[in-house]
């Protein structure tokens, strides 16, 4: 069965080979998305397949970008809710949490109205980093341990190609905090972008 991973980020942005794991990864990402867009987006077409009443789910169309889309713009619509918007952030590529947040989030997955044994391990696992690794900067989170971890993460290899050193993308980001600035701009995705390019220019 799968796992969902939690890894544990240093203070120097190196991520080491600690991680705790969650059992039944179905339950996580791939459910939350899904409860988020039967929730916030409604359904595609039915085609053949479908009967009366059911959801056509944008998440089995895995080609066709625009479909996902919709489904991956559900953290800044005006109208999703905080958790909401936390549940979806977290597991986006490139995403982190930081350790300040790792209780916010922590409680976003346990209360929500969905939540399931794989949400409910991951807030216990989150708040465990929280209170066992204090020097921590925070937590990356590889939804399917079906993944290589190792894909969201800078790696240095030797020449047996044995991996010497692990640490965040240039462009790895905080996911809550990126939430807090958009809400600044009122979920405006171009004036947020506006203000990050100039943020980033000056520094």
């Amino acid at each position: 069965m799968a796992n969902t991973e939690f890894y544990i980020i240093n203070k120097d942005r190196h991520i080491g080979g600690e991680y705790l794991a969650v059992k039944g990864a179905t339950q996580g990402a791939f459910y939350i998305w899904m409860e988020l867009e039967r929730k916030y987006l409604p359904s595609l077409p039915l085609n053949r397949f479908n009967k009366p009443g059911d959801y056509n789910s944008r998440l089995y169309r895995l080609f066709d970008n625009d479909a996902l889309k919709d489904i991956w713009n559900i953290p800044v619509l005006e109208k999703t809710e905080w958790n909401d918007r936390i549940l979806m952030e977290i597991y986006m590529d490139k995403a982190y949490i930081a350790y300040a947040d790792l209780h916010e989030v922590a409680e976003a997955l346990r209360g929500s109205e969905f939540a399931t044994d794989n949400m409910k391990g991951s807030a216990d696992a989150l708040d465990k980093i929280h209170n066992d690794y204090p020097d921590a900067f925070g937590v990356l989170v590889n939804a399917t341990s079906v993944c290589c971890a190792e894909d969201f993460m800078d790696c240095d290899y030797d020449k047996d190609g044995e991996i010497t050193d692990r640490r965040l993308k240039k462009d790895a980001y905080d996911a809550v905090q990126y939430l807090r600035d958009m809400k600044r701009f009122d979920w405006n995705v171009e004036k947020y972008l506006g203000w990050y390019n100039d943020k980033t220019k000056n520094e």
